[in-house]
């Protein structure tokens, strides 16, 4: 089969090759899938420059990408939760990887039926955003009785967990950019506030949870709108090193000694605040992705493709990811 095989990590010289590459074994409590559309994540960057390297269970030369949609191709002697024909959509795992090929075999329980109402492409597009949303609105118990902030509330994890929010009947308010204010109402944001004409600070307030999807001084000013008791999430917080080995990460010894100390800034935020901070990591999970197919077929989950590319043009998509132009997700598509 042909992949996309990083063979050396870098910053402006990584070495990523689109070549032929063994289709791996199946096991059986596996299916193979067809891949028919994958969407770039921000994490694809970062591991193509190395950022996350000391983590993986694995090194160069590896597949990468980790948001797909296909079709079961063949599954292993012990799955009953899924058949060949199936049109099915998965996030991988960053211990697995490998979206960026023809054929990934992947464990039975990271895939799910993908919903009847999205593309191949759309639904390609929702598998690690709506993970992470859900586990975050989760973590903050949100509820019809809560007012909510979403940070980078039409980005691609924001704009799905705004829309859940909405559907469980939250308050919600988001950051946006000047030009995605009706955007972001359209998706179910009572509140959308312009960061580039106002401060956050001003307009929400007594907030009882807060996705942080943007980290830096964004995290540090989110503890003054949240209320005591309050749930603070964010995506830029490093998880215990307990979370990533469960997550089938690495965790050295170096790394867990260095933790606490890059998490301590944040944690004396929240006991000053009479907050919670909750450091989110998705995982994988059919369960997850079937609660997000119910989501998306009623009332229904929006995402947005600002462009899709061949899919032997993996560099080309990287470029335009990169150069700010993007107003949505990327994906590559086969013919």
């Amino acid at each position: 089969m042909r992949a996309h095989v990083l063979k050396k990590y870098g910053k402006t010289n990584a070495v990523l090759a689109f070549d032929e590459h063994q289709d791996p074994a199946l096991g059986p409590d596996e299916v193979r899938i067809d891949v028919e559309a994958v969407a770039l994540n921000p994490v694809d960057i970062k591991t193509r420059e190395g950022e996350p390297k000391m983590l993986l269970p694995f090194a160069p030369p590896f597949v990468l990408g980790s948001d797909l949609a296909g079709k079961v191709v063949e599954v292993g002697s012990g799955v009953t939760s899924l058949r060949v024909g199936d049109p099915v959509y998965a996030y991988t795992g960053m211990d697995r990887m490998g979206a960026f090929s023809e054929h990934v075999v992947l464990p039975a329980d990271r895939v799910a039926r993908r919903p009847g109402a999205l593309s191949a492409e759309d639904a390609a597009c929702l598998p690690l955003p709506g993970l992470c949303a859900l586990s975050a609105l989760d973590a903050g118990n949100v509820d019809k009785a809560s007012r909510v902030l979403v940070h980078g509330g039409v980005g691609g994890v924001g704009g799905i967990a705004v829309q859940l929010a909405s559907q469980r009947g939250a308050e919600v308010f988001a950051t946006v950019g000047t030009s995605d204010i009706e955007r972001a109402r359209s998706l179910g944001v009572g509140h959308p506030i312009d960061y580039r004409a106002q401060r956050f600070e001003d307009v929400a307030r007594e907030m009882d949870f807060v996705f942080d999807t943007v980290g830096g001084d964004t995290l540090k000013r989110s503890w003054r709108v949240v209320k005591r008791g309050g749930v603070v999430a964010s995506l830029h917080v490093p998880p215990p090193a307990d979370a990533l080995v469960v997550a089938g990460l690495r965790a050295p010894w170096f790394l867990r000694l260095l933790l606490p100390l890059i998490t301590r800034g944040p944690c004396a935020a929240a006991a000053k605040a009479g907050a919670r901070l909750v450091p989110i990591l998705s995982v994988p999970s059919a369960a997850g992705l079937e609660r997000l197919t119910r989501e998306a077929e009623s009332p229904g989950l929006r995402v947005t493709v600002d462009k899709v590319f061949p899919f032997e043009a993996l560099g080309a998509a990287f470029e335009h990811m990169q150069s700010g132009n993007a107003k949505g997700r990327v994906v590559l598509k086969r013919g």
